[in-house]
């Protein structure tokens, strides 16, 4: 799914890539939302591409510094208060059973929701819904449930999201971008 190599199928675009190597600030959330925005398809034409989510794992300085960066209608970093760009664009959402860190650092990723549903990046199959049966226990009267499914899960379409921390290794560098 998180790629620096990610090759156009039909050899009509350069490789690119969604998986960045840098520490979270808000001048590389704009690095990264920009990269994403510039996507394009396998025949090179760019494609509309509106980042408007932020993942994250649950970790207080990581909220922290991501709400600080996109929570604030004036750019609290100078004194004059200029306006913030980022604030009001993004969902923040923290999922807490990814892992903490990744190579010892805190990441995020950015995705489009829009995207990602429309073109189906991650379809979830309901092979067999599920069917939940209950019984009572004659031996301890306790209610018991039986429950039956079978589904199917994968990755489609790369384009959707894209990963950035500063523990990941062999990601594209931001750190000489910003």
């Amino acid at each position: 799914l998180f790629s620096t190599a990610h090759p156009s199928i039909t050899g009509g675009a350069a490789g690119q890539s969604n998986l960045f190597t840098g520490a979270f600030s808000a001048e590389v959330l704009d690095t990264v939302q920009e990269r994403m925005q510039d996507f394009t398809d396998d025949d090179g034409n760019l494609l509309n591409l509106a980042p408007d989510t932020i993942i994250i794992p649950n970790s207080g300085p990581l909220k922290r510094a991501v709400l600080a960066a996109v929570g604030s209608e004036l750019d609290p970093r100078t004194s004059n208060n200029a306006w913030n760009f980022q604030c009001g664009l993004w969902n923040v959402l923290v999922w807490a059973e990814l892992p903490k860190t990744i190579g010892g650092e805190p990441y995020f990723i950015l995705m489009d929701s829009d995207y990602m549903q429309q073109y189906e990046c991650m379809p979830w199959l309901d092979r067999i819904k599920l069917k939940v049966d209950s019984y009572i226990d004659h031996n301890t009267d306790a209610n018991v449930f039986k429950g039956r499914s079978r589904f199917a899960a994968g990755f489609n379409n790369w384009r959707g999201a894209a990963l950035c921390g500063e523990g990941l290794t062999g990601g594209t560098d931001l750190t000489t971008l910003v």
